[in-house]
């Protein structure tokens, strides 16, 4: 199952900043995201920024718990008594069910418009597989991320595969080919999404794959080998990319992870970074200065705007038309705060935008579902 070359691919991890234009701090690490809990970087929270620059995206915002207590498990039940182990994937449907990656508990957990937690798919085990089948009988080696078609089928990034599952709870494995006929072998998959005419996307170590309908796979951007480059899709670079997400005009987001950027990948593949500098940090501001520390997730609203879940720095940021980079919700110090004003996270993970407009937030480290409206 490849788990040396993941092994090999972690330990390389340290190196990743290397490829951010020479920005990046000497000696920054990268947060090791594929082991639950552990968070690593060489600054102290609060001080990632010599000259923070924070502006508030919105006035108002109230942070709930929609499902979670708190503590790691897999118990299903009404919302805040249920239990979750490093929630990371989200996707949600028309009608608000919401549907959860866990990629350290092999399950997809799903979250009913009443907000019902219950499993979905795999799980029963408790431990790593690859299986087919019904419902819990399916085994997943480590589901990070989810999207939904319109037929209301779910694909999921299940390490280095592809799963699919119907909305009666039956998994099976897509079967993926290059273009030569060869059987497409990715090391790991981190995010996945599909457009309107049903092509999914996913991001791989340095890349980012585009699936057809009948399974033929093609490089859609990025290159072998880390690095940073906009421009056409084909001689773009990309440093471990993340979580993806599509807006209403067919352009692609990307959370790119190592290269501490938000890109933007349009309809004829040229790649635009809109967030982000490539200094770690924690600032405001437009795309040449702001800074962001090692994003995960990201969705984008009816409006337009990029939501993104800026990982270690404990915090929801928002990219609005304008072209700003401005903070929603968090203060990069981790913790756990509802309410107002002083919201704190634990490592946000992924966001998704509920049908009413609130944004939706997995909150790894605190094993909670969160909402902001």
């Amino acid at each position: 199952m490849k788990t040396w070359i993941r092994a090999a691919l972690a330990g390389s991890m340290a190196l990743a900043l290397a490829a951010c234009g020479g920005e990046g701090p000497a000696g920054t690490t990268l947060p090791g995201d594929d082991v639950p809990h552990e968070v690593t970087a060489e600054y102290t929270p609060g001080e990632v920024s010599t000259s923070p620059s924070i502006e508030q995206a919105r006035a108002g915002i109230v942070a709930s718990t929609l499902a979670g207590t708190g503590v790691e498990g897999s118990l299903d039940g009404a919302g805040t008594s249920a239990t979750f182990k490093a929630p990371e994937g989200l996707a949600v449907a028309a009608d608000g069910t919401l549907y959860v990656a866990e990629p350290y508990a092999y399950r997809i957990r799903k979250i009913s418009p009443s907000g019902q937690v219950s499993t979905f798919v795999g799980g029963q085990s408790e431990q790593p597989g690859r299986a087919d089948g019904l419902g819990k009988q399916a085994q997943f080696m480590g589901p990070k991320d989810v999207a939904i078609a319109p037929s209301g089928d779910l694909y999921v990034a299940d390490f280095d595969a592809v799963r699919k599952i119907s909305p009666s709870g039956q998994v099976s494995t897509l079967a993926l080919k290059n273009p030569d006929g060869s059987a497409y072998d990715p090391i790991e998959l981190f995010g996945i999404a599909i457009d309107a005419s049903s092509n999914l996307y996913v991001s791989s170590t340095y890349w980012i794959d585009k699936i057809s309908p009948q399974g033929v796979v093609t490089r859609y951007a990025g290159n072998e080998g880390r690095g940073f480059a906009d421009g056409p899709g084909a001689r773009s670079y990309f440093n471990l990319p993340r979580k993806l997400a599509f807006d209403g005009a067919g352009n692609l987001y990307v959370a790119d992870y190592g290269n501490l950027r938000i890109r933007r990948i349009a309809p004829d593949r040229t790649v635009k970074t809109i967030a982000g500098n490539g200094i770690l940090g924690f600032t405001d501001g437009d795309t040449s200065h702001s800074r962001l520390n090692f994003p995960m997730g990201l969705a984008v609203d009816a409006s337009g705007r990029v939501i993104v879940a800026d990982t270690y720095n404990h915090a929801v940021r928002e990219i609005g038309a304008d072209g700003r980079i401005r903070t929603v919700a968090g203060n990069n110090w981790p913790g756990f705060t509802d309410g107002t004003g002083a919201i704190q996270f634990r490592r946000p993970g992924d966001i998704a935008i509920a049908p009413n407009g609130a944004i939706l937030v997995a909150d790894i480290d605190n094993a909670r579902i969160r909402v902001l409206r």
